[in-house]
């Protein structure tokens, strides 16, 4: 499982993209459509898709520390 910020966990293997929202230029997305995670000012999206549908979770830990995470959490 990977704590992508605040009480929200997802399976590694269900992560498609963790970008960096500064160094990534510009996106498309819905704020609507997007689940924040409370803890300060978003750093990271993340793509993720869970049972068939594709989410955006807008984080405050940075891309580092989020693949950190992933690295040391196994799967």
């Amino acid at each position: 499982m990977l704590h992508i910020g605040g009480d929200v966990m997802l399976p590694n293997k269900s992560v498609i993209a963790v970008l960096d929202i500064k160094k990534s230029g510009s996106f498309q997305y819905s704020r609507e459509d997007a689940t924040k995670i409370e803890g300060g000012k978003f750093r990271t999206l993340i793509i993720a898709e869970e049972m068939g549908e594709r989410k955006i979770y807008l984080s405050p830990l940075t891309t580092s520390a989020i693949c950190r995470l992933k690295k040391f959490g196994g799967n």
